[in-house]
């Protein structure tokens, strides 16, 4: 039996359950360390060795040994990192079985408090909020979400509510990443962020690279809230594996020469990097990644201190951290519901696949081809995925041009339509006119086997109301009857 010669009451010794973290934690100075299997071998305490029936004897004694052997000071524990649960050792019964739980994170009070007593309440402005209450916060987000609209921080501010109020794994990435190749968003305010976050989280944030993300022996992300992946290097990045374990509630763990455990995932994840091409790793129709553009001018967040906070850094950090419990509690009153990048489009994410345009126009000259030519009518309809998948509210109208092509007709009202769809996603010059774009798609489909009707009127019945129109291109073969019921249902309103 290993004893402590000298047991101080601040500190105490915590195993996990798998024996393979020691936890050391300094109740009065609220810090712990963690001491990973590999190095009890190498590592020593001097304790009282105590054999059945003999005296004791003072020994300097590797943590190995310590463990292996009976000890009557290392407490072996379920490990969690929760912001809602009393700090440290605590006890729970369930179903007459008492168990003993350690919770690593030592900052739960404010986190507790604010679930029991909001400071805010919930009708008031969350971005109002947090420019009165935390304006150095909020400088640092508006720099970061450089010209995104408020409800994207808004759902930022979501998405870290679940980071610190619930213990559950979130599918939903933000991922901040450069503007070009001069304009990098270099200190921008990353790692500012990265700072800040470690002083909320403190002990529950942890980081990956480009070499260890895939790395079989994560247990530096179990019982973590926010991992930060920093410098990601999209050309090589395998983003299926990043999918998957953000995408999983529990997660496999691995630990050397031990056996692999399935652990709780309650992670949300963060990617940095200063590269601008995406090397289509992230397409334009992804539902898991927000992309950010942060203030792409380099030393950007550098000049916001000069400006408003005499250049002096120290004060400008020091107002972040003497914030943070106001922060918390703005935090505490954000929407429940994290929206996905499917429900909300980023400005960075509309600009970006604007920018790399996947798929163009040959000649816009040509349009009569989105009747006639199968080839022309696939390129185009993949450009009206592409418009869809960067803004979702051109869904609607997509499905309506969709539909008046498969039907083989044509008025000007779906081509007005199609026209402004290509000329606000800068597919068509600006200097190209409506008009003369009309007169031209007539004249080239007539050369088809397409029908004018001029100053249509289709009567009012009991469900529809009157069908008017100026003038109406169909195929020769298209029945009547068909093509009424089509106008009517595209067209006309029900009575």
């Amino acid at each position: 039996m290993y004893s402590l010669i000298e047991q101080e009451n601040n500190i105490k010794y915590i195993i996990n359950t798998n024996e393979t973290i020691l936890y050391i934690c300094d109740i009065d100075e609220m810090k712990i360390e963690s001491i990973v299997r590999e190095k009890w071998g190498s590592m020593k305490m001097r304790v009282l060795f105590t054999k059945k029936d003999s005296e004791s004897t003072t020994k300097q004694e590797t943590l190995d040994e310590i463990i292996k052997n009976r000890n009557d000071f290392i407490h072996k524990c379920e490990i969690i990192s929760s912001t809602l649960q009393t700090s440290g050792l605590f006890r729970r019964t369930y179903n007459n079985l008492e168990r003993q739980y350690f919770n690593q994170f030592l900052g739960s009070k404010v986190f507790l408090e604010c679930s029991e007593n909001q400071k805010y309440n919930n009708d008031e402005s969350i971005i109002e909020l947090l420019e009165t209450e935390a304006p150095t916060i909020h400088k640092l987000l508006k720099n970061l979400f450089h010209n995104e609209k408020d409800e994207v921080i808004e759902n930022f501010l979501a998405w870290l509510k679940v980071v610190s109020f619930k213990d559950k794994n979130q599918d939903i990435i933000w991922n901040f990443f450069g503007t070009n190749e001069e304009e990098q968003g270099q200190g921008a305010g990353k790692g500012v962020l990265i700072t800040l976050l470690n002083k909320i989280f403190s002990g529950l944030v942890s980081s990956v690279s480009n070499t260890t993300y895939q790395n079989n022996f994560n247990s530096n992300l179990m019982n973590k809230k926010v991992i930060v992946f920093d410098e990601v290097d999209y050309k090589y990045l395998k983003y299926e594996n990043i999918k998957d374990i953000t995408g999983n509630p529990v997660f496999r763990v691995e630990f050397k020469g031990r056996e692999p455990l399935e652990a709780k995932n309650v992670s949300s994840w963060l990617m940095f990097s200063n590269m601008h091409t995406l090397h289509n790793k992230i397409t334009s129709d992804d539902r898991r990644t927000f992309l950010i553009r942060p203030n792409p001018k380099n030393g950007s967040l550098k000049a916001i201190i000069n400006k408003d906070y005499d250049g002096d850094f120290n004060y400008f950090n020091y107002l972040l951290q003497d914030e943070i419990e106001n922060f918390i509690n703005i935090i505490a009153v954000a929407n429940d519901k994290v929206k996905s990048p499917l429900e909300m489009t980023t400005q960075a994410h509309r600009d970006y696949f604007k920018q790399s345009k996947q798929v163009s126009v040959l000649d816009i000259n040509e349009l009569h081809k989105i009747l006639v030519s199968p080839n022309f009518q696939e390129k185009i309809f993949a450009i009206f995925q592409e418009i869809v998948n960067i803004e979702p509210s051109y869904k609607k109208d997509v499905l309506l041009i969709k539909r008046a092509i498969n039907n083989q007709f044509m008025n000007r009202r779906v081509f007005t339509i199609i026209f402004d769809i290509l000329k606000d996603n800068e597919y068509i010059n600006s200097n190209v006119k409506l008009n003369k774009l009309w007169e031209l798609f007539k004249e080239n489909i007539s050369k088809f086997d397409y029908v004018f009707i001029n100053n249509i009127k289709i009567n009012e019945t009991k469900k529809w109301s009157v069908f008017r129109d100026k003038t109406m291109i169909y195929h020769k073969d298209k029945s009547n009857k068909i093509l009424t019921s089509v106008w009517r249902e595209m067209f006309c309103e029900e009575i």
